[in-house]
């Protein structure tokens, strides 16, 4: 966004964390009117994306209001996303749409990944978190690991346990960045103004 792009911004988190991110704008669609469109078919499904998009003035990211009910989510399936991502791409509104997802591994997140160009797989400094990263990509077909870029998050120098691979049943993963501990991060409040200064987060994500 920062270098002209249009991007937008979709959570598919149960609970969303789109507001810590983006000033809050009402519009008159949310998710949750999106997912109600999608049960019933999907007919205007097109109408109802283009309502519901707010551009965040500051970043220049547009979102999607999070559901008002978050058992909306549940209501998905695995054909609703990927048509939802489908329709979204087929607008030609946006060279990038940035798809933020929960931890867990279901058949919704199976669909964001199959509708997905690139996965980034943020991992912290923990065997638990390697584990579980592990588990998840060992159930990815061999010919779709190429889609996926892990990265260290949250990055301590001083803690020991430095991850730099993690090996599959069909290869090994080498970790592909590095993204510091960045202690003003911890304040939600900065979220909206940490990208536009020089710092070791921003540094990492460029």
């Amino acid at each position: 966004a920062l270098k002209g792009s249009n991007a937008l911004y979709l959570n598919l988190e149960d609970i969303s964390s789109t507001h810590a991110y983006f000033e809050y704008k009402k519009a008159d669609i949310n998710l949750s009117h999106i997912i109600d469109q999608l049960t019933f078919g999907g007919i205007e499904l097109s109408k109802y994306i283009n309502k519901s998009i707010v551009l965040d003035s500051k970043t220049n990211i547009s979102y999607i209001n999070p559901a008002d009910n978050i058992f909306a989510i549940d209501q998905m399936s695995a054909d609703d996303v990927k048509y939802f991502i489908s329709i979204l791409k087929e607008l030609k509104k946006f060279d990038y749409i940035i798809i933020d997802t929960s931890s867990t591994y279901n058949t919704l997140k199976k669909a964001v990944i199959d509708s997905s160009d690139n996965i980034i797989m943020p991992m912290e400094q923990s065997e638990i978190c390697k584990q579980k990263v592990l588990n998840i990509l060992n159930f990815i077909d061999e010919e779709e690991l190429h889609k996926f870029t892990p990265i260290l998050n949250k990055y301590r120098q001083e803690i020991s346990n430095n991850i730099n691979e993690v090996t599959l049943k069909y290869s090994r993963f080498h970790i592909q960045g590095i993204i510091n501990f960045y202690e003003p991060l911890q304040d939600s409040e900065l979220y909206i103004n940490i990208f536009n200064k020089h710092n070791p987060f921003t540094s990492a994500i460029k």
